[in-house]
Formats: C-alpha cells, sequence, structure tokens
C-alpha cells in the first residue's frame, strides 16, 4: 500500500528508522559498494568493480547473471510481496533499443542487478524477473515508467503490473508548492536534490556518484550509451546503477500522501499503454508530438 497515514508510521517505527535516516545511511554507503559475483559468492568482485574494503559500512549489490541464481533470489521477493525499487539501463531503451541491466532493490537485502546483456531473455523466463514486473500484488517503485515499459514490452514481451511511479508524485508535490499545476516532467536528479534526508555532503557525494557515470554514457560528455555493454562493466556505472534504485523508497514514503493507489494505477495505466503505443507509431513512421519524456500529459 502507499505510504498514507497510520500504515507509513506503523511501517517507519516497526522498522526502527525513518525515512531520512534510512537515506542517510544508504547514500554513506554508496561510496563502498560489495559486488559479490552470483556464482562465486564470498570471493573477491572483478577488478573493475566495487570494493567494500575501503570503509567498514556498506551496501551489498549482488550481480547476477545465471538465470537459477537470478531466480533463487527472485523468489523470495516475489513470495513476500513487499515493494521494491526498480530501475533499467541500457541503449536507446524502447522497441529497437537493447536493454541491458535491471535494479531491483528491497528494503532488506542487497540491491541486484540483473545481467540483461548477458542472460537476454532467460532473465525474465527462468531467471523470474517477468514474474516479479507482471505481478500486481509486488508493488515496484519507479522513476518514470515509460521507456523502460516500452523496452520490456518490444524486447521481452513484458507488461509491468503494479506500478507506483514517484516521478508522479513528485510532480504533483511541486504542483502544491507552486500552487498550479507544473507544466514540465521533473527528472530525476531534480528530485533527488529534494530527496529527504540527505545533508549537503550527502547529495555532493550522490552528485559525485551520478556524474561520474554520466561521463562514461552521455555523448554531451564524450561517453557512449554502449558502454553499458561493456563487460566486465565499469565500477563507475555500477555505483550509478545503484544510485537510481538507492533512495526512491525514502521518496515514495515521503511523498506517496499526494497521490494514492487507486488514482497512481490509472496514471500509470495510461503512461505505460502510450509509451508503448508511442513506440508503435515511431516505427510506422507516424508524426510524434515532440520528444517523449518532458511535456507533462495525463496527470
Amino acid at each position: 500500500m502507499p505510504p498514507t497515514s497510520a500504515a507509513s508510521a506503523s511501517t517507519s517505527a516497526a522498522s526502527g528508522k525513518d525515512a531520512a535516516s534510512e537515506v542517510r545511511d544508504v547514500t554513506d554507503a554508496l561510496a563502498s559498494v560489495a559486488l559479490i559475483d552470483s556464482d562465486r559468492r564470498g570471493t573477491t568482485a572483478p577488478s573493475s568493480a566495487p570494493s567494500s574494503s575501503s570503509t567498514g559500512g556498506f551496501v551489498d549489490v549482488l550481480l547476477l547473471d545465471d538465470a537459477a541464481a537470478c531466480a533463487a533470489h527472485l523468489g523470495p521477493l516475489i513470495a513476500a510481496r513487499d515493494p521494491v525499487a526498480v530501475d533499467f539501463e541500457g541503449v536507446a531503451l524502447g522497441r529497437s533499443g537493447r536493454l541491458c541491466l535491471a535494479q531491483v532493490a528491497p528494503a532488506n537485502g542487497p540491491t541486484l542487478l540483473v545481467d540483461v546483456c548477458v542472460m537476454g531473455a532467460a532473465a525474465f523466463r527462468r531467471g523470474r524477473l517477468g514474474e516479479l514486473l507482471e505481478d500486481a500484488r509486488v508493488l515496484k517503485l519507479v522513476f518514470d515508467c515509460r521507456s523502460d515499459s516500452a523496452a520490456l514490452h518490444h524486447q521481452f514481451g513484458v507488461k509491468m503490473r503494479g506500478v507506483y511511479d514517484v516521478q508522479v508524485a513528485y510532480c504533483l508535490k511541486r504542483d502544491e508548492e507552486e500552487g498550479a499545476r507544473v507544466s514540465t516532467l521533473q527528472g530525476l536528479a531534480r528530485a533527488l536534490g529534494e530527496c529527504p534526508g540527505l545533508d549537503d555532503a550527502s547529495r555532493a557525494a550522490l552528485e559525485a556518484v551520478k556524474e561520474a557515470g554520466k561521463a562514461l554514457f552521455a555523448p554531451e560528455r564524450g561517453g557512449g550509451y554502449e558502454v553499458w555493454e561493456r563487460r566486465p562493466m565499469p565500477r563507475e556505472l555500477l555505483e550509478y546503477a545503484a544510485a537510481d534504485v538507492a533512495h526512491l523508497r525514502a521518496m515514495w514514503r515521503e511523498w506517496g500522501h499526494f497521490v494514492g493507489r487507486g488514482r497512481m494505477d490509472a496514471i500509470v495505466e495510461k503512461r505505460i499503454r502510450d509509451a508503448i503505443r508511442g513506440q508503435d507509431e515511431e516505427r510506422a513512421g507516424k508524426k510524434r508530438r515532440g520528444r517523449p519524456g518532458w511535456k507533462r500529459v495525463g496527470f
């Protein structure tokens, strides 16, 4: 359920942490991400991967590149039916792009990096990633579901269900603060700038992680999106991927009251449907109104 009234308070009390302290814990940990190879647990991570040796605290990041191991870790999350934060990385995500990585972050335990580039469709079938994404009983916390949804549908025949789009909640938060509807969509970078519980030092550390990743894949900075296909993955990309899902839960808890689950379901259904149809129209050569992603429509 979305974090409304007493339900949210009881969840935080039961865990012993509020959203602010959870965010601080995660942000402090991002500087030292422990990577455990899924088929060689407890052994040394690849040389290009983050190491846990630099500090005492770290967030476990489990790289899954084997379908059996993937199923073994995703199965308990499906059974538990607890919310998970989800994101995807790749090259030109959409019908004709290449989805390379899926990030799945439960409330407890390691952030799972599912290597779709290595496993392909097996990640969604035998690896049970498709089952997790299509199970409406497992709430998926995402930030902007559109291009990811188009990629999942057109490349792997998967349609996400049970999605709570934090971007929508953040936009509605901004509406209330501005006293009027904000006409453009608000991106993750801006939302992270207002993420509850982050002090100046934590924001600076997070920004450094994001900038290091962008330097590798952003064309305007001399990078290329094809770097998401490089194996072993560079440390900067692993940290960037972990950062993208690290704070979604805290933002959901803080801003979820701006839009309830029922209204969110309707908004997300339309966003996903329009994204899938938009990709179809582009392939068919039909005219599209502007670039997808920035003009706010539908809520």
